[in-house]
């Protein structure tokens, strides 16, 4: 499943929401985001699995956004968000689980998004862990 997803392309997305949104100018770090791909790759490969389901890649991709912080402000960006990595790791994380997990995925409420992204920000987390947290929103 890894390699018919594109993150990349739900990630841009999300970069781009979070510029119009916060009314921010961005910068993303290709080489940054092809590290980040190159790490989501090794530490998925620790579940022995041939497709892991979406939940798994969504822990994963969310971790390292967080984890390698792809994304700085421009000189020239009016505003900041500190937790901006955190932030598009989340929703990036969400997005795939919604559009790859099918019906049983639950989005988490306002409250849990926001204690999520300081939780990223100030906390210690593993890819496993962030996987974890993807696979609770899914019902049984």
């Amino acid at each position: 499943m890894f390699s018919e997803l594109n993150w990349r392309a739900v990630f841009q997305e999300h970069v781009e929401a979070c510029e119009r949104a916060f009314n921010m100018s961005l910068i993303v770090d290709l080489d940054i985001v092809n590290e980040l791909e190159s790490m989501v790759g090794r530490t998925i490969l620790g579940y022995g699995l041939a497709k892991p389901n979406a939940a798994k890649l969504a822990g994963h991709v969310s971790f390292w956004i967080r984890k390698l912080k792809p994304i700085s402000f421009a000189a020239d960006s009016r505003h900041k968000y500190l937790a901006i990595n955190e932030l598009v790791g989340l929703w990036v994380g969400l997005s795939l689980c919604k559009r790859f997990g099918g019906q049983g995925f639950k989005m988490p409420s306002e409250r849990i998004r926001v204690d999520w992204i300081s939780s990223m920000r100030a906390h210690s987390h593993s890819p496993h862990g962030s996987a974890l947290s993807f696979e609770m929103l899914f019902t049984p």
